[in-house]
């Protein structure tokens, strides 16, 4: 908050600073069970004297809570729409139900912010390792399908790369690298460029 306050005073040579209103936006596994109140996150702020209470941010925050445990109605233009929906459902162990929402969220960004699409694909794979590739490219539709597969091989690409690092310092033979990680001798050579720069 003091960094906004601080912005806003020294950028718009402001006299005055702005309400802000603290949210917790909650997508978690778990339910929450937490605080629902700053001062409960301050380590034995209940023990202090008032005397020193009165110096410490105490307030509620707007919460909500669009993990599965939660009744918050997804509303909103598509973008806004496609992350709550991947918010809510982004842990969901029953991977049909997941699948479903990836095809939501496909419908939703390819129309209106395809751009929007990769950064949410590159989220999915990067939290879900789990993810059955060929069937998602059976679902989405063809614009979708095309972004997504470019974004995994780019994703298994690096992954490869990071691979063929770690190998190149433990001083592995560079033909068993090649075997290792699919990547060509060109590539390699790159690589050891890199490291040695």
């Amino acid at each position: 908050m003091q960094q906004i306050w601080g912005q806003h005073v020294k950028k718009e040579k402001a006299e005055t600073i702005p309400i802000i209103i603290p949210i917790l936006f909650y997508h978690g596994e778990q339910k929450w069970e937490e605080t629902k109140t700053i001062s409960d996150w301050v380590g034995g702020y209940h023990k202090f004297p008032l005397s020193i209470q009165k110096y410490v941010p105490d307030y509620d925050f707007m919460y909500y809570n669009f993990s599965l445990h939660g009744d918050e109605e997804v509303k909103g233009n598509p973008k806004l729409q496609a992350y709550l929906e991947l918010s809510k459902h982004i842990f969901i162990k029953d991977m049909e139900t997941f699948l479903e929402v990836m095809m939501i969220v496909d419908e939703l960004l390819n129309e209106n912010d395809p751009s929007y699409f990769d950064t949410v694909m590159i989220y999915i794979l990067s939290i879900r390792d789990d993810l059955p590739v060929d069937t998602v490219k059976e679902r989405l539709t063809i614009e979708g399908r095309k972004r997504f597969m470019s974004i995994a091989e780019k994703i298994r690409k690096e992954e490869k790369i990071m691979i063929a690092k770690k190998l190149l310092l433990l001083k592995l033979d560079e033909k068993q690298i090649m075997e290792a990680t699919d990547l060509t001798k060109e590539e390699l050579k790159q690589i050891k460029k890199e490291l040695d720069s």
